[in-house]
């Protein structure tokens, strides 16, 4: 099908009562007000806002995504094996993972061009656990004081080119194998 592309426009959308967004085919987000617009969800195994799918997309353009819940694993944002998230503008931020991936946990495709990641809150990966193929070229990755600022497991394929990753006194990158 067609991608679907979402203006925020300023508004906030909120998923409720343990469900999430999933992402099957290509969802672009974008916000066209001066104050950004909030997409939150509130589920509790993977993706506590959006889940992409095997062959999905999500790129997010701007706005802010958040989570009002504790996932599973990738408190924010789950990508599955062959999906694929883009950030190119926006924030990612606040979410709480049991497992990995405070605020993203990926076993697809991740691909950060801008925006920002921050405040994300787990043991194994504060703000991003990679588990799959991860490029950062620019952007800004900051985690509370103590934390995992990214967490590269089991020698997955992981490259930064640009960007910041800062903020953790513990690690700002952790490589692992689980």
């Amino acid at each position: 099908g067609s991608p679907v592309q979402l203006c925020l426009n300023g508004y906030n959308v909120t998923c409720l009562d343990n469900n999430v967004y999933s992402v099957f085919g290509t969802l672009g987000i974008y916000d066209c007000a001066e104050t950004a617009g909030t997409v939150s969800g509130a589920d509790t195994t993977n993706g506590g806002t959006f889940y992409v799918a095997a062959n999905g997309a999500l790129k997010l353009y701007g706005g802010v995504l958040t989570a009002s819940s504790t996932a599973q694993n990738g408190g924010v944002l789950y990508i599955a094996g062959s999906g694929t998230a883009q950030i190119y503008d926006g924030l990612i931020t606040g979410g709480s993972a049991s497992g990995y991936g405070g605020n993203i946990c990926n076993y697809g495709t991740l691909q950060i061009y801008g925006g920002r990641v921050e405040n994300g809150s787990c043991a194994n990966g504060g703000n991003i656990c990679n588990r799959g193929k991860m490029t950062m070229d620019d952007g800004l990755v900051e985690a509370p004081a103590k934390g995992i600022n990214l967490l590269i497991t089991n020698g997955t394929n992981t490259t930064i080119s640009g960007g910041t990753l800062q903020g953790s006194t513990t690690y700002n990158i952790r490589i692992w194998d689980s």
